[in-house]
């Protein structure tokens, strides 16, 4: 561990571009990964809304069939 903190303490690592936050790719990076979380999980909130709201509506016609 050691040698790997003073290579890079040295500067003879390369981070690639798309791994860093202080390129315009890595921060557009960052963003498309951002936005791919956030919508994964609004449509995972949706389902469950929508499920629990299904579920109280078959309630409410099942409860006024009878």
């Amino acid at each position: 561990m050691g040698r790997a903190t003073l290579e890079f303490a040295e500067g003879r690592i390369d981070v690639p571009a798309g791994w860093r936050t202080d390129t315009a790719i890595g921060r557009l990076r960052e963003f498309g990964f951002k936005v791919l979380v956030y919508g994964a999980a609004t449509v995972a909130v949706g389902a469950v809304v929508a499920a629990v709201l299904g579920g109280l509506a078959f309630v409410v016609f099942a409860l006024a069939v009878d």
